[in-house]
């Protein structure tokens, strides 16, 4: 039996389905529907909903508009058929045959775009995968990574809810290629360049050609009060442009600028034969990185520990090794919990800048 329940989430289902096929989705919105989409009872009608349309063929956004409201409609009333006697009772099948014959010319008809769908990668723990997107585009997932995927007819669009990234876009001037994560767009027409979400804030790393990278609005006006006096100010996006060699960290400790710019120490791709090169790097990013590739999981429960810099290089098919080697070089104790979890506690209260081992 349907519920007012089903019929709601079906019906924010079809919002979806024409708010994504707009292309031009604003950031916010991309983020409230992974959210709405990670509740499974959503994820399984919105999946539902995509698959009939993809069998029926391409509908316009329009008519996807006006055919949300009336299914909806059409269910209350077919349960209310039953309550219905004598001539009446013939009017609901005559609505529910025009109904039917309506749906059919919207089908048969078909039929003007296509609504884009989510596609969802991921990569299990240690595991570094590469993906060919439809447009010839070229992603590696590393380890622990989770991306979403919608192209539209404006542009490209691919969001980074976990992990790091490296693409190998595609050029196509009039189709863009934009990546989020962590309110921070990287927009670009076709190069190559990595991605990674960290503690320290999404940091990204141009191999080649040219990178746009913005934030909408600043972490810190978005927590300031606003001015009752006067007229709103409003704030332009904070921009930065990175060419073949340079990288950027976009955190919440400071506004995006060019100043903040600097050149990259290793090739943005290392990772991906095997290597983590980390140069004055936070312990915190690298101990997140390794969980990425570790079987276990540490954790770091000193503060002072999580903002030491590192510089230093990791194979990941050593990493059990640097671990256990940790408190020769650190003053650090291992604290073991279970099989797979290790805590990391310092043993000083000093936290100056450390070089870490270097293994070859």
């Amino acid at each position: 039996m349907t519920t007012r329940k089903d019929n709601r989430i079906r019906s924010e289902a079809y919002d979806w389905i024409v708010e994504l096929a707009d292309g031009n989705t604003t950031q916010e919105k991309r983020v409230a529907f992974e959210h709405w989409y990670a509740v499974k009872a959503h994820a399984e009608v919105f999946d539902q909903v995509q698959a009939r349309l993809d069998i029926a063929g391409a509908l316009d956004t329009d008519v996807l508009e006006k055919l949300r409201q009336p299914l909806t409609a059409w269910e209350r009333m077919r349960h209310g058929i039953g309550h219905w006697h004598g001539p009446l009772a013939r009017w609901p099948l005559a609505v529910a045959a025009v109904a039917a014959v309506f749906l059919a010319a919207v089908v048969m008809g078909l039929l003007v775009f296509q609504a884009p769908r989510a596609h969802i990668h991921e990569t299990d723990i240690a595991e570094i995968r590469d993906i060919v997107l439809k447009d010839g585009s070229k992603v590696t997932l590393g380890g622990g990574s989770r991306i979403s995927v919608i192209y539209s007819r404006r542009d490209r669009q691919v969001m980074l809810l976990a992990g790091e990234a490296f693409f190998d876009v595609t050029e196509d001037s009039t189709w863009p290629f934009i990546v989020q994560a962590d309110g921070t767009r990287v927009r670009v027409v076709g190069t190559r360049f990595g991605v990674r979400r960290g503690p320290s804030g999404l940091r990204v790393a141009v191999e080649q050609g040219v990178v746009e990278v913005s934030r909408e609005v600043s972490p810190a006006r978005e927590t300031a009060p606003i001015k009752s006096d006067g007229p709103e100010e409003t704030e332009e996006p904070q921009k930065a442009i990175l060419t073949a060699g340079e990288k950027i960290v976009s955190g919440d400790a400071d506004p995006l600028s060019q100043e903040q710019i600097e050149k990259v120490s290793s090739p943005p791709s290392a990772w991906r034969e095997g290597r983590l090169i980390y140069s004055d790097a936070s312990f915190s990013d690298i101990i997140a990185d390794i969980n990425r590739y570790y079987a276990g999981q540490l954790v770091i429960i000193s503060d002072d520990l999580r903002v030491m810099r590192f510089t230093s290089i990791l194979r990941i098919d050593q990493l059990d090794q640097f671990i256990e080697d940790l408190p020769s070089y650190l003053p650090v104790e291992l604290i073991r919990q279970g099989k797979n979890r290790i805590l990391i506690r310092s043993l000083s209260r000093k936290s100056d800048t450390n070089t870490g081992p270097k293994s070859d």
